[in-house]
Protein backbone atom coordinates (compact mmCIF):
# COMPACT_ATOMS: atom_id res chain seq x y z
CA UNK A 1 0.00 0.00 0.00
CA UNK A 2 2.96 2.40 1.05
CA UNK A 3 4.74 1.63 -2.73
CA UNK A 4 1.41 2.49 -4.23
CA UNK A 5 1.14 5.96 -2.65
CA UNK A 6 4.90 6.60 -3.26
CA UNK A 7 4.05 5.66 -6.95
CA UNK A 8 1.09 8.13 -7.00
CA UNK A 9 2.96 11.17 -5.34
CA UNK A 10 5.90 10.63 -7.87
CA UNK A 11 3.20 10.58 -10.68
CA UNK A 12 1.64 13.26 -9.44
CA UNK A 13 4.63 15.40 -9.18
CA UNK A 14 5.42 14.41 -12.84
CA UNK A 15 2.59 16.06 -14.33
CA UNK A 16 3.18 19.31 -12.27
CA UNK A 17 6.60 19.03 -14.14
CA UNK A 18 8.59 18.91 -10.69
CA UNK A 19 11.19 16.86 -9.52
CA UNK A 20 10.68 14.04 -7.01
CA UNK A 21 12.42 14.44 -3.47
CA UNK A 22 14.97 12.01 -2.67
CA UNK A 23 12.16 10.83 -0.11
CA UNK A 24 8.69 9.73 -0.93
CA UNK A 25 6.70 12.52 1.23
CA UNK A 26 2.49 12.43 1.49
CA UNK A 27 0.63 12.64 -1.94
CA UNK A 28 1.27 16.21 -3.46
CA UNK A 29 -1.18 18.75 -4.99
CA UNK A 30 -0.51 20.80 -7.63
CA UNK A 31 0.47 24.28 -6.86
CA UNK A 32 -2.15 27.00 -8.28
CA UNK A 33 -0.92 28.41 -11.37
CA UNK A 34 1.25 31.81 -11.64
CA UNK A 35 0.11 34.73 -12.47
CA UNK A 36 1.57 38.50 -13.19
CA UNK A 37 0.65 40.83 -11.15
CA UNK A 38 -0.05 43.51 -14.42
CA UNK A 39 -2.28 40.87 -15.60
CA UNK A 40 -3.93 40.32 -12.13
CA UNK A 41 -4.29 43.95 -12.27
CA UNK A 42 -5.51 44.22 -15.50
CA UNK A 43 -8.25 41.54 -15.46
CA UNK A 44 -9.06 43.21 -11.33
CA UNK A 45 -9.97 46.45 -13.72
CA UNK A 46 -12.00 44.90 -16.30
CA UNK A 47 -14.34 43.59 -13.62
CA UNK A 48 -14.61 46.26 -11.70
CA UNK A 49 -15.69 48.47 -15.61
CA UNK A 50 -18.05 45.76 -16.07
CA UNK A 51 -19.30 46.15 -12.48
CA UNK A 52 -19.55 49.78 -12.75
CA UNK A 53 -20.61 50.14 -16.53
CA UNK A 54 -24.29 50.89 -16.65
CA UNK A 55 -26.76 48.22 -17.93
CA UNK A 56 -27.75 48.23 -21.42
CA UNK A 57 -24.58 49.65 -22.70
CA UNK A 58 -22.51 47.32 -25.12
CA UNK A 59 -19.88 47.72 -27.77
CA UNK A 60 -22.36 47.39 -30.43
CA UNK A 61 -25.04 49.42 -29.53
CA UNK A 62 -22.06 52.29 -29.11
CA UNK A 63 -20.87 51.61 -32.49
CA UNK A 64 -24.47 51.50 -34.14
CA UNK A 65 -24.87 54.71 -32.12
CA UNK A 66 -22.29 56.35 -33.21
CA UNK A 67 -22.91 56.12 -36.87
CA UNK A 68 -26.46 57.50 -35.91
CA UNK A 69 -24.76 60.41 -34.98
CA UNK A 70 -23.27 60.76 -38.21
CA UNK A 71 -25.70 60.16 -40.44
CA UNK A 72 -27.90 62.99 -38.02
CA UNK A 73 -24.90 65.09 -38.81
CA UNK A 74 -24.64 64.69 -42.46
CA UNK A 75 -28.57 65.24 -42.52
CA UNK A 76 -27.99 68.60 -40.52
CA UNK A 77 -25.14 69.59 -43.53
CA UNK A 78 -27.37 69.36 -45.81
CA UNK A 79 -28.35 72.41 -47.99
CA UNK A 80 -32.34 71.53 -47.82
CA UNK A 81 -32.35 70.19 -44.30
CA UNK A 82 -35.30 70.09 -41.94
CA UNK A 83 -34.92 71.07 -38.36
CA UNK A 84 -37.95 69.14 -37.43
CA UNK A 85 -36.71 66.20 -38.86
CA UNK A 86 -33.24 66.74 -37.64
CA UNK A 87 -35.19 66.95 -34.21
CA UNK A 88 -37.06 63.90 -34.69
CA UNK A 89 -34.02 62.05 -35.64
CA UNK A 90 -32.21 63.27 -32.11
CA UNK A 91 -35.25 62.01 -30.26
CA UNK A 92 -35.28 58.59 -31.66
CA UNK A 93 -31.88 58.49 -31.26
CA UNK A 94 -32.18 59.28 -27.33
CA UNK A 95 -34.97 56.19 -27.00
CA UNK A 96 -32.23 53.42 -28.04
CA UNK A 97 -30.41 51.38 -25.83
CA UNK A 98 -27.90 53.34 -23.47
CA UNK A 99 -28.51 56.64 -25.21
CA UNK A 100 -31.82 56.84 -22.51
CA UNK A 101 -29.71 57.29 -19.96
CA UNK A 102 -28.31 60.87 -21.40
CA UNK A 103 -31.82 61.90 -22.26
CA UNK A 104 -31.94 64.09 -19.74
CA UNK A 105 -30.07 66.46 -20.19
CA UNK A 106 -30.87 67.09 -24.06
CA UNK A 107 -33.69 68.92 -23.83
CA UNK A 108 -35.31 69.17 -27.41
CA UNK A 109 -36.46 72.15 -28.76
CA UNK A 110 -39.81 72.40 -30.05
CA UNK A 111 -39.57 75.20 -32.44
CA UNK A 112 -36.06 74.24 -34.41
CA UNK A 113 -33.64 76.39 -36.45
CA UNK A 114 -31.34 74.94 -38.55
CA UNK A 115 -29.36 77.93 -37.47
CA UNK A 116 -29.54 76.95 -33.89
CA UNK A 117 -29.09 72.88 -34.24
CA UNK A 118 -25.76 73.62 -36.83
CA UNK A 119 -24.73 75.97 -33.79
CA UNK A 120 -24.73 73.38 -30.90
CA UNK A 121 -23.24 70.63 -33.04
CA UNK A 122 -20.43 73.24 -34.05
CA UNK A 123 -20.19 73.22 -30.27
CA UNK A 124 -19.79 69.76 -30.09
CA UNK A 125 -23.28 67.98 -28.74
CA UNK A 126 -22.17 65.22 -31.73
CA UNK A 127 -18.86 64.38 -29.88
CA UNK A 128 -20.43 64.25 -27.06
CA UNK A 129 -23.28 61.93 -28.37
CA UNK A 130 -21.06 59.67 -30.05
CA UNK A 131 -18.60 59.46 -26.42
CA UNK A 132 -22.06 58.57 -24.81
CA UNK A 133 -23.00 56.26 -26.56
CA UNK A 134 -21.61 53.32 -25.01
CA UNK A 135 -22.32 54.60 -21.11
CA UNK A 136 -19.35 55.64 -19.01
CA UNK A 137 -16.58 56.68 -19.67
CA UNK A 138 -13.12 56.73 -17.96
CA UNK A 139 -11.47 60.14 -16.75
CA UNK A 140 -8.75 59.47 -14.15
CA UNK A 141 -9.26 55.56 -13.41
CA UNK A 142 -12.87 56.78 -12.60
CA UNK A 143 -16.01 55.72 -14.70
CA UNK A 144 -17.80 59.06 -15.40
CA UNK A 145 -20.93 60.22 -16.87
CA UNK A 146 -21.12 62.19 -20.19
CA UNK A 147 -23.22 65.38 -19.95
CA UNK A 148 -23.24 66.45 -23.58
CA UNK A 149 -23.46 70.33 -24.73
CA UNK A 150 -26.68 71.48 -25.27
CA UNK A 151 -29.11 72.60 -27.86
CA UNK A 152 -30.51 75.48 -28.55
CA UNK A 153 -33.37 75.96 -26.77
CA UNK A 154 -37.03 77.55 -27.98
CA UNK A 155 -37.32 81.71 -26.93
CA UNK A 156 -39.98 82.31 -24.73
CA UNK A 157 -43.16 83.54 -26.21
CA UNK A 158 -42.69 86.75 -24.50
CA UNK A 159 -38.79 87.00 -25.65
CA UNK A 160 -40.45 85.49 -28.98
CA UNK A 161 -42.41 89.00 -29.41
CA UNK A 162 -39.91 90.96 -28.43
CA UNK A 163 -37.30 89.93 -31.19
CA UNK A 164 -39.69 90.06 -33.84
CA UNK A 165 -39.79 93.54 -33.30
CA UNK A 166 -35.98 94.02 -33.92
CA UNK A 167 -35.94 91.27 -36.42
CA UNK A 168 -34.26 92.49 -39.95
CA UNK A 169 -36.32 92.68 -43.06
CA UNK A 170 -35.30 91.37 -46.06
CA UNK A 171 -32.62 93.62 -47.53
CA UNK A 172 -32.06 95.32 -44.82
CA UNK A 173 -28.33 96.20 -44.57
CA UNK A 174 -28.17 97.04 -40.83
CA UNK A 175 -28.25 93.31 -40.20
CA UNK A 176 -24.45 93.09 -41.58
CA UNK A 177 -23.56 96.00 -38.35
CA UNK A 178 -25.03 93.81 -36.04
CA UNK A 179 -22.82 90.74 -36.45
CA UNK A 180 -19.96 93.36 -35.37
CA UNK A 181 -22.38 93.53 -31.81
CA UNK A 182 -23.32 89.60 -31.35
CA UNK A 183 -19.38 88.97 -31.96
CA UNK A 184 -17.80 91.22 -29.82
CA UNK A 185 -21.15 90.24 -27.10
CA UNK A 186 -20.70 86.57 -27.56
CA UNK A 187 -16.93 87.07 -27.09
CA UNK A 188 -17.13 88.89 -23.75
CA UNK A 189 -19.50 85.69 -22.70
CA UNK A 190 -17.07 83.47 -23.11
CA UNK A 191 -14.50 85.65 -21.36
CA UNK A 192 -16.60 85.40 -18.47
CA UNK A 193 -17.42 81.57 -18.89
CA UNK A 194 -15.43 80.65 -15.85
CA UNK A 195 -17.75 82.81 -13.98
CA UNK A 196 -20.48 79.90 -14.10
CA UNK A 197 -18.07 77.43 -13.41
CA UNK A 198 -18.64 77.51 -9.42
CA UNK A 199 -19.77 73.63 -9.61
CA UNK A 200 -16.78 72.65 -11.80
CA UNK A 201 -13.84 71.33 -11.00
CA UNK A 202 -10.80 71.03 -13.65
CA UNK A 203 -9.29 67.80 -13.36
CA UNK A 204 -6.11 66.62 -14.93
CA UNK A 205 -5.97 63.07 -17.21
CA UNK A 206 -2.94 61.19 -17.09
CA UNK A 207 -1.82 63.01 -20.46
CA UNK A 208 -1.84 66.03 -19.30
CA UNK A 209 -5.21 67.12 -20.63
CA UNK A 210 -7.70 68.75 -18.51
CA UNK A 211 -11.68 68.33 -18.57
CA UNK A 212 -14.31 69.73 -16.50
CA UNK A 213 -15.99 67.44 -13.86
CA UNK A 214 -18.83 68.46 -11.97
CA UNK A 215 -18.33 68.14 -8.38
CA UNK A 216 -19.66 65.08 -6.87
CA UNK A 217 -22.03 66.11 -3.97
CA UNK A 218 -23.80 69.36 -6.15
CA UNK A 219 -26.93 67.13 -6.37
CA UNK A 220 -26.38 65.14 -3.10
CA UNK A 221 -25.32 68.21 -0.42
CA UNK A 222 -27.03 70.48 1.67
CA UNK A 223 -28.03 72.83 -1.37
CA UNK A 224 -31.11 70.70 -1.99
CA UNK A 225 -33.46 69.94 0.46
CA UNK A 226 -33.48 65.89 0.85
CA UNK A 227 -36.67 64.88 -0.17
CA UNK A 228 -35.57 66.78 -3.54
CA UNK A 229 -32.28 65.11 -4.02
CA UNK A 230 -32.57 62.81 -7.10
CA UNK A 231 -33.09 58.93 -6.25
CA UNK A 232 -33.05 57.20 -9.75
CA UNK A 233 -30.15 57.93 -12.25
CA UNK A 234 -31.86 59.61 -14.48
CA UNK A 235 -33.27 62.68 -12.42
CA UNK A 236 -29.46 62.80 -10.84
CA UNK A 237 -28.20 63.17 -14.54
CA UNK A 238 -31.03 66.05 -15.07
CA UNK A 239 -29.72 67.58 -11.96
CA UNK A 240 -25.74 67.69 -12.44
CA UNK A 241 -26.95 68.85 -15.92
CA UNK A 242 -28.95 71.60 -14.45
CA UNK A 243 -25.66 72.69 -12.46
CA UNK A 244 -23.22 72.59 -15.69
CA UNK A 245 -21.77 76.16 -16.60
CA UNK A 246 -23.92 77.56 -19.11
CA UNK A 247 -22.78 80.29 -21.71
CA UNK A 248 -24.80 82.87 -23.38
CA UNK A 249 -25.58 83.28 -27.46
CA UNK A 250 -27.78 84.60 -29.65
CA UNK A 251 -30.86 82.70 -30.73
CA UNK A 252 -31.35 84.66 -33.78
CA UNK A 253 -28.91 86.30 -35.09
CA UNK A 254 -30.81 88.36 -38.34
CA UNK A 255 -31.33 91.83 -35.99
CA UNK A 256 -30.99 95.14 -36.80
CA UNK A 257 -28.91 98.08 -35.55
CA UNK A 258 -30.09 100.67 -34.67
CA UNK A 259 -28.40 104.03 -36.15
CA UNK A 260 -31.64 106.70 -35.00
CA UNK A 261 -33.62 107.96 -32.39
CA UNK A 262 -32.39 109.03 -28.88
CA UNK A 263 -31.45 106.62 -25.18
CA UNK A 264 -32.55 107.75 -21.73
CA UNK A 265 -30.84 105.75 -19.02
CA UNK A 266 -32.41 106.89 -15.71
CA UNK A 267 -31.94 105.67 -12.29
CA UNK A 268 -29.80 105.41 -9.15
CA UNK A 269 -25.85 104.70 -9.02
CA UNK A 270 -23.80 104.14 -6.43
CA UNK A 271 -23.81 102.35 -2.31
CA UNK A 272 -22.65 104.68 -0.18
CA UNK A 273 -21.69 107.32 -2.69
CA UNK A 274 -25.02 107.76 -4.57
CA UNK A 275 -26.18 109.64 -7.52
CA UNK A 276 -29.68 110.42 -9.34
CA UNK A 277 -29.45 110.58 -12.86
CA UNK A 278 -30.89 111.58 -16.26
CA UNK A 279 -28.63 110.60 -18.97
CA UNK A 280 -29.90 110.97 -23.20
CA UNK A 281 -27.92 110.12 -25.74
CA UNK A 282 -28.78 110.62 -29.40
CA UNK A 283 -27.31 107.81 -31.64
CA UNK A 284 -27.07 109.88 -34.80
CA UNK A 285 -24.20 112.19 -33.58
CA UNK A 286 -23.40 111.14 -30.07
CA UNK A 287 -25.30 114.55 -28.24
CA UNK A 288 -25.32 113.91 -24.51
CA UNK A 289 -27.32 115.42 -21.67
CA UNK A 290 -26.70 114.19 -18.25
CA UNK A 291 -28.08 115.15 -14.65
CA UNK A 292 -26.39 113.90 -11.67
CA UNK A 293 -27.44 114.39 -8.21
CA UNK A 294 -25.23 112.80 -6.15
CA UNK A 295 -25.67 112.34 -2.36
CA UNK A 296 -23.03 110.68 -0.37
CA UNK A 297 -24.14 108.66 2.80
CA UNK A 298 -20.68 107.17 4.98
CA UNK A 299 -18.24 108.65 4.23
CA UNK A 300 -19.60 112.14 2.84
CA UNK A 301 -19.02 112.24 -0.79
CA UNK A 302 -16.22 114.82 -1.72
CA UNK A 303 -18.53 115.29 -5.40
CA UNK A 304 -21.40 115.62 -3.40
CA UNK A 305 -24.41 118.20 -4.76
CA UNK A 306 -26.34 119.01 -8.62
CA UNK A 307 -24.26 118.27 -11.58
CA UNK A 308 -25.60 119.03 -15.36
CA UNK A 309 -23.84 119.74 -18.30
CA UNK A 310 -23.71 118.68 -22.00
CA UNK A 311 -21.26 117.19 -24.89
CA UNK A 312 -20.75 114.47 -26.86
CA UNK A 313 -19.84 110.99 -26.80
CA UNK A 314 -19.08 108.24 -29.66
CA UNK A 315 -22.34 107.76 -31.75
CA UNK A 316 -21.15 103.80 -32.62
CA UNK A 317 -20.64 103.17 -28.51
CA UNK A 318 -24.50 104.95 -28.25
CA UNK A 319 -25.68 102.29 -31.17
CA UNK A 320 -24.14 99.62 -29.68
CA UNK A 321 -25.60 100.14 -26.51
CA UNK A 322 -29.19 100.54 -27.88
CA UNK A 323 -28.36 97.32 -29.71
CA UNK A 324 -27.34 95.20 -26.53
CA UNK A 325 -30.59 96.31 -24.54
CA UNK A 326 -32.74 96.09 -28.06
CA UNK A 327 -31.66 92.65 -28.76
CA UNK A 328 -31.13 91.02 -25.16
CA UNK A 329 -34.23 89.11 -25.59
CA UNK A 330 -32.36 87.18 -28.03
CA UNK A 331 -30.01 85.34 -25.84
CA UNK A 332 -30.28 82.02 -24.29
CA UNK A 333 -28.33 80.21 -21.96
CA UNK A 334 -26.58 77.16 -23.34
CA UNK A 335 -24.41 74.39 -22.66
CA UNK A 336 -21.22 75.06 -24.89
CA UNK A 337 -18.99 72.65 -24.08
CA UNK A 338 -18.93 68.92 -22.82
CA UNK A 339 -18.89 68.79 -18.90
CA UNK A 340 -18.46 65.05 -16.71
CA UNK A 341 -20.04 63.75 -13.43
CA UNK A 342 -19.06 61.25 -11.14
CA UNK A 343 -22.22 59.09 -10.16
CA UNK A 344 -22.83 58.90 -6.69
CA UNK A 345 -22.53 55.34 -4.94
CA UNK A 346 -26.03 55.78 -3.37
CA UNK A 347 -27.76 56.24 -6.86
CA UNK A 348 -28.92 52.90 -8.31
CA UNK A 349 -27.48 52.13 -11.69
CA UNK A 350 -30.56 51.65 -14.00
CA UNK A 351 -33.14 52.76 -16.18
CA UNK A 352 -36.87 53.64 -14.67
CA UNK A 353 -39.34 51.56 -15.86
CA UNK A 354 -41.19 54.41 -17.01
CA UNK A 355 -38.36 56.85 -18.12
CA UNK A 356 -39.42 59.49 -16.43
CA UNK A 357 -36.94 61.81 -14.62
CA UNK A 358 -37.33 65.52 -13.22
CA UNK A 359 -36.95 67.88 -15.46
CA UNK A 360 -33.90 70.55 -15.37
CA UNK A 361 -35.73 73.26 -13.81
CA UNK A 362 -37.08 71.74 -10.84
CA UNK A 363 -33.76 71.61 -9.46
CA UNK A 364 -31.68 74.91 -8.06
CA UNK A 365 -29.07 77.19 -9.52
CA UNK A 366 -26.66 79.31 -8.62
CA UNK A 367 -26.72 82.98 -8.40
CA UNK A 368 -26.07 86.30 -6.22
CA UNK A 369 -27.34 89.67 -5.20
CA UNK A 370 -25.52 92.34 -3.18
CA UNK A 371 -26.87 95.60 -1.29
CA UNK A 372 -24.65 97.78 -3.72
CA UNK A 373 -26.96 96.97 -7.01
CA UNK A 374 -29.66 99.29 -8.34
CA UNK A 375 -31.79 99.20 -10.90
CA UNK A 376 -31.39 101.46 -13.94
CA UNK A 377 -34.28 101.64 -16.38
CA UNK A 378 -33.40 102.61 -20.38
CA UNK A 379 -36.32 103.88 -23.25
CA UNK A 380 -34.71 104.01 -26.64
CA UNK A 381 -37.55 105.68 -28.88
CA UNK A 382 -36.59 106.28 -32.75
CA UNK A 383 -39.45 106.99 -35.72
CA UNK A 384 -43.07 106.31 -33.59
CA UNK A 385 -40.80 102.76 -31.96
CA UNK A 386 -40.34 102.28 -28.66
CA UNK A 387 -38.48 99.94 -26.11
CA UNK A 388 -38.22 99.90 -22.55
CA UNK A 389 -36.79 97.90 -19.52
CA UNK A 390 -34.27 97.82 -16.83
CA UNK A 391 -30.98 96.38 -15.92
CA UNK A 392 -29.09 96.29 -12.88
CA UNK A 393 -25.96 98.80 -11.99
CA UNK A 394 -23.05 97.91 -11.88
CA UNK A 395 -23.18 94.07 -12.12
CA UNK A 396 -25.60 91.03 -11.46
CA UNK A 397 -25.14 87.53 -11.58
CA UNK A 398 -27.25 88.04 -15.47
CA UNK A 399 -24.28 88.45 -17.63
CA UNK A 400 -25.67 89.76 -20.28
CA UNK A 401 -26.88 93.42 -17.58
CA UNK A 402 -23.31 93.19 -16.91
CA UNK A 403 -21.78 93.32 -20.10
CA UNK A 404 -24.43 95.90 -20.96
CA UNK A 405 -22.93 97.92 -18.19
CA UNK A 406 -19.43 97.56 -19.10
CA UNK A 407 -20.57 99.13 -22.57
CA UNK A 408 -22.38 102.07 -21.24
CA UNK A 409 -18.77 102.79 -18.71
CA UNK A 410 -17.33 102.42 -21.93
CA UNK A 411 -19.79 104.97 -23.67
CA UNK A 412 -19.49 107.53 -20.62
CA UNK A 413 -15.65 107.01 -20.21
CA UNK A 414 -14.97 109.03 -23.71
CA UNK A 415 -17.62 111.90 -23.15
CA UNK A 416 -16.22 114.87 -23.89
CA UNK A 417 -18.15 117.97 -21.96
CA UNK A 418 -19.55 121.18 -24.06
CA UNK A 419 -22.08 122.19 -26.06
CA UNK A 420 -24.56 119.13 -27.56
CA UNK A 421 -25.10 118.87 -31.50
CA UNK A 422 -28.22 117.97 -31.46
CA UNK A 423 -31.44 118.79 -29.09
CA UNK A 424 -33.48 116.47 -27.38
CA UNK A 425 -37.08 115.37 -27.51
CA UNK A 426 -39.38 116.58 -25.04
CA UNK A 427 -39.33 114.48 -22.03
CA UNK A 428 -42.36 112.43 -22.78
CA UNK A 429 -41.07 111.27 -26.05
CA UNK A 430 -37.53 110.59 -24.48
CA UNK A 431 -39.68 108.79 -22.02
CA UNK A 432 -38.47 110.34 -18.77
CA UNK A 433 -40.20 109.16 -15.16
CA UNK A 434 -40.72 111.53 -12.93
CA UNK A 435 -41.69 109.00 -10.13
CA UNK A 436 -38.42 107.88 -10.51
CA UNK A 437 -36.40 110.58 -10.14
CA UNK A 438 -36.35 113.49 -7.63
CA UNK A 439 -37.66 116.48 -8.72
CA UNK A 440 -34.58 118.62 -8.58
CA UNK A 441 -33.47 116.32 -11.16
CA UNK A 442 -36.09 116.75 -13.57
CA UNK A 443 -35.85 120.09 -12.99
CA UNK A 444 -32.52 120.20 -13.99
CA UNK A 445 -32.77 118.27 -16.60
CA UNK A 446 -35.35 120.61 -18.25
CA UNK A 447 -32.24 123.54 -18.15
CA UNK A 448 -29.58 121.92 -19.38
CA UNK A 449 -31.38 121.36 -23.24
CA UNK A 450 -29.98 125.21 -23.50
CA UNK A 451 -26.69 123.70 -23.52
CA UNK A 452 -27.27 122.60 -27.32
CA UNK A 453 -25.20 124.09 -29.87
CA UNK A 454 -25.70 126.85 -31.83
CA UNK A 455 -28.21 125.65 -34.56
CA UNK A 456 -28.31 122.20 -33.58
CA UNK A 457 -31.44 120.64 -34.15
Amino acid sequence: MRMRRWLLSLASLAACGQQPPPQAPAVAACPAPKVAPAQAAQAARAAAEKAAQLPDCTERGAEQRGHEVEEIAAHLAAPNADPRAIVAELRALLARGCMRYVRPAIELPSRPTIEGLRAAFAWGVDFSLTEAAGGLVRKRDRPVQVIPPSLMPDLTDGAAAEVARVRCAPGDGSCAAAQSYILRAEQAFDARYSEAQADIANRPEVSGEVYPEIKEKVCTDWLIEPEERPTTYESWVSCVTARAPTNLRFAERDLRAPAQGWLLLQGSRGHYDVSDEIRAYDLSTGAAYVVSDRGGLVPPSAQAGLASYAGRVDPAHVREVAFMLTARPALVEVRTATTYAVPPAKIPRGLTDDGSFTPQSDFPRSSWRSSDQTEISFVYSTAGERFSGTFTWPASADRAETYIVDLVQIMEAGLVRGCAPARPPPDDVLGVDVAKTSATVVKAFAGVRAQACKGAR
